[in-house]
């Protein structure tokens, strides 16, 4: 085999490993995309969305302060105990049996406003598509109406100031109206 042709299979060989380098990139990109997780994305229909989970956990956390804190004054003011500890304690014990009841809650209200948002964003593209949109096609049309007509009277009259110009014998060298 000669040597042009040995260059020759090269460089093809070298242009084919690139264009496979170029769609190898295309595929692991495409991949990447498709495997990214959105904000809304869910494990399951009883899971609170990706992007409520700080928002529930410090509802959550307020949630558990507020009722640690009713029960501790509820002891302290009603209380039959004489010493701190058992105080503590005792609102510990209480606070806890309503963790359970606490998180439920607090998935339940972020569900409940990421519920309302959808809703409000239903409602938001609805109202868009059946008053703005048209509303906008309309003036977008009326304009481009207008601005034809204002396009054809500038060329009518430039038009017969040409032909009058060519009538009477006079040279012409005005420019057309621009477009």
């Amino acid at each position: 085999m000669s040597k042009a042709k040995v260059c020759k299979s090269q460089d093809v060989l070298n242009s084919e490993c690139k264009k496979l380098s170029e769609i190898s990139k295309c595929c692991s990109k495409a991949r990447s995309r498709r495997n990214a997780t959105p904000d809304n994305d869910r494990e399951s229909p009883l899971t609170v969305a990706r992007k409520w989970i700080p928002w529930c956990v410090a509802l959550i956390f307020v949630m558990t302060i507020g009722w640690t804190v009713l029960i501790a004054g509820d002891e302290v003011v009603n209380g039959n105990h004489p010493d701190l500890l058992r105080t503590v304690t005792t609102v510990g014990t209480k606070a806890a049996s309503a963790t359970p009841a606490i998180v439920i809650w607090a998935v339940l209200i972020v569900s409940a406003v990421d519920v309302i948002e959808g809703f409000i964003v239903v409602t938001k593209r609805y109202l868009e598509n059946k008053w703005v949109k048209p509303l906008i096609e309309r003036h977008k049309a009326e304009g481009r109406k207008e601005g034809l007509d204002e396009a054809n009277r500038a060329w009518e009259a430039w038009n017969s100031r040409r032909m009058e110009a060519d009538v009477n014998g006079v040279p012409f060298d005005e420019p057309p109206p621009s477009l």
